[in-house]
Formats: C-alpha cells, sequence, structure tokens
C-alpha cells in the first residue's frame, strides 16, 4: 500500500514537472517576436552620394506574402527610380521559387508600397532574412525617419501573421575634402623661402 501510494506520488511529480516545462517552452516560443525592421538602423552617407539600406524581416514561420510602406524625408534623401528598389532572396531563396511584386514609387512625396508573394505551388519562407533593398540618393544635408508601416504578413492560407516593425534612420553629411598631401612639402619650402627673404631684409648683412 505505501509502495503504490510512493509511486502515485513520484507520477504525479513528474507529470506536474513535464506540464511546467511545456509551459515555460511555449512562453519562450510567444516571446520571440516576428520583426519587420530597417538595416542598419542607423545608417549615413555623404552629399551626393548613394546609400543602400535593408528591409528585412526576423523569426517569420511559413512566410508566403507581404506588404509594407516605407517613407522618407523627401528634400533629404531621394529615390530616383524603381530600378532602385531590388528584391531580396528571402521568399525566392536563390532563385529556387518565383515570385510576383508589384513597387509603387512615390518621389514627390517620398514613399515606396511594395508588396510581393510567392507563387504556388512554392513553400513558405522561414527564419530571417532581406525583403528588399533600397538605395537613395544623398540629395541635401540633415537627417531623415524611415518609417514602415502599412505592413502585412501573410501564411500560404491568407492568414495575417502577427509582427512587429523597427523603423530607420539616415543622416547626410557634407563631404569634408582634405587638403592634398601633396602640396605640403611645396608649401613649406615656400614658407621657408619667404621667412628667409623676410629675415634677411630685416637684418641686412
Amino acid at each position: 500500500m505505501k509502495r503504490k501510494l510512493v509511486l502515485e506520488m513520484v507520477l504525479t511529480i513528474v507529470v506536474a514537472g513535464l506540464l511546467v516545462l511545456a509551459y515555460d517552452v511555449r512562453s519562450v516560443e510567444s516571446e520571440i517576436l516576428t520583426v519587420i525592421c530597417v538595416e542598419p538602423p542607423m545608417s549615413e552617407g555623404y552629399l551626393g552620394n548613394y546609400t543602400t539600406i535593408y528591409i528585412t524581416v526576423k523569426n517569420v514561420i511559413q512566410l508566403f506574402a507581404y506588404q509594407f510602406n516605407l517613407s522618407w524625408s523627401p528634400d533629404i534623401v531621394e529615390v530616383e527610380n524603381e530600378s532602385m528598389i531590388v528584391e531580396g532572396e528571402f521568399l525566392r531563396r536563390g532563385g529556387a521559387y518565383q515570385t510576383f511584386s508589384a513597387v509603387i514609387l512615390n518621389k514627390t512625396a517620398g514613399y515606396a508600397l511594395i508588396g510581393n508573394t510567392l507563387i504556388h505551388p512554392a513553400v513558405p519562407a522561414n527564419g530571417s532574412g532581406n525583403l528588399y533593398s533600397i538605395t537613395f540618393l544623398m540629395k541635401a544635408k540633415g537627417g531623415s525617419l524611415l518609417k514602415l508601416k502599412d505592413t502585412i504578413l501573410h501564411d500560404k492560407y491568407g492568414a495575417h501573421m502577427d509582427h512587429i516593425t523597427e523603423d530607420g534612420y539616415i543622416q547626410v553629411i557634407e563631404v569634408i575634402t582634405e587638403f592634398p598631401s601633396f602640396l605640403i612639402l611645396p608649401l613649406f619650402i615656400m614658407a621657408t623661402l619667404f621667412a628667409v627673404i623676410v629675415y634677411k631684409r630685416k637684418h641686412p648683412i
């Protein structure tokens, strides 16, 4: 009788431990959020040059289609044309699958609305990777928020997938022209000769 009671107690403890472990695993999984973000979060470029940023997804499961709207300050940076907006390899996985995409670029307002989907019978994508790259012309000195909005993630059944977004920021800086090093020696020689001439005029032999 005592042995049976002990076995029941041990079994109860084991079951309770497994339940706690399962709960902890689910808690950890629920804390791994899917993120659409601008990478790098902070970037900079010289005035008149080009800088590329990436729209990235992280920790996604069974992604089949997505949409996002990225906006910026058109007085500071500019996307010159749609060729500066290039699809990444996350859905296509190196060309293994085909996608269909659409890009609406509004240079005046400063935004790009982008949608992309796999074509059946493609397999949904998992993990993290680049969705798109966008190259900006550094138009004027200053800074611009790179704001993500209207973001949508779909699985292969068309169901919405929960996620958060992380915006970025881009800074345009002026080019600081360095003094040419090859001119240093000639200028030093000229300054020395000038000093000698002035000295001789003040102290004639």
